[in-house]
């Protein structure tokens, strides 16, 4: 696929995600709550792949902030901001997405629900056409203080209507104490079973916890 074919597909799933039919599906993040009474930040960048009948080109590239604040030991409430643009669009062209809910644990920190609801804004977009709900399973295989596996998987579910999506991720938590901070790379698909062609992501993460 040409630079200009995956820059008018890339807009083209801009405008879908407006509409939404598509949205941000990385993760980068575990079964792992941040601890009562702490708030863990993360900071991550996308690049969001579509292929379809043979082709595929990068779509767009995400950067994205996370808040995790911890309420409890096994809950917190997440906070989510995503900037999306077209790949090497200069800052121009792209637009913003919001979500936030709240996540639950098991005890043991290898299980978690989290129940996000998210919306799109920016120029031209009607911002309630663009909600959407994300219920997300969480599964963290842990080895040590310095390396755990995450796996998750979620539903994309307009609130106005459209077709829902199917993500899976598989990350990793890479650290000298996981309980403080953790680099995250984590890959990613996503799926329309009513589309063709599915979506991929690759993506890069930092976390820090700071009341650890």
């Amino acid at each position: 696929m040409t630079r200009d074919g995956r820059l008018l597909v890339g807009l083209a799933a801009l405008a879908a995600l407006a509409s939404g039919c598509a949205a941000p599906f990385a993760d980068l993040q575990g079964a792992r709550t941040a601890g009562r009474g702490n708030l863990e930040v993360t900071g991550s960048f996308s690049s969001v792949h579509f292929s379809s009948e043979g082709e595929s080109g990068e779509l767009q590239r995400e950067y994205t902030a996370q808040l995790a604040a911890g309420t409890s030991d096994k809950t917190d409430w997440r906070f989510r901001y995503t900037r999306i643009g077209p790949p090497g669009d200069g800052g121009e062209g792209g637009l913003n997405v919001f979500g936030v809910g709240p996540k639950f644990a098991n005890a043991r920190q290898t299980f978690a629900v989290a129940l996000p609801v998210g919306f799109a804004f920016g120029e031209d977009i009607e911002v309630g056409d663009t909600f959407q709900f994300h219920p997300t399973m969480f599964f963290t295989i842990p080895s040590g203080r310095s390396f755990e596996t995450n796996l998750s998987g979620k539903a994309l579910i307009p609130v106005t209507g459209g077709s829902t999506g199917f993500a899976a991720n598989l990350g990793f938590g890479i650290s000298s104490d996981l309980d403080r901070w953790a680099l995250r790379p984590e890959v990613g698909v996503l799926t329309y079973p009513e589309g063709e062609g599915y979506f991929t992501h690759i993506s890069l993460g930092l976390s820090y916890n700071l009341g650890r």
